[in-house]
């Protein structure tokens, strides 16, 4: 495997059919950066923003959110806030 650090630079990656596993991002911005076909099994991401962000056709199984802001999140149309609040009712 070949390690590639990149640092204070401004670039464009175009990464196609190869493996970047264990790889690191800290302090990038990524905005209107594109994923398909893309696994990111057993990642973690820490203050992350994913404001205005798409998710479609993913894998969330097991996907654990927590601390975080859910304004204006929707899940299949349904706004997460309310979900969370009828979920509260309940319990």
């Amino acid at each position: 495997m070949t390690t590639v650090p990149l640092s204070n630079c401004d670039v464009q990656i175009v990464a196609q059919d190869g493996r970047l596993d264990g790889s690191t991002f800290e302090e990038v911005s990524m905005e209107k950066a594109t994923f398909t076909s893309v696994g990111l099994n057993d990642a973690a991401f820490h203050r992350v923003s994913l404001d205005r962000s798409t998710l479609t056709a993913v894998s969330l199984v097991g996907v654990a959110i927590s601390n975080s802001r859910y304004d204006g999140m929707t899940i299949e149309g349904i706004p997460v806030t309310e979900l969370l609040r009828c979920f509260a009712e309940t319990t």
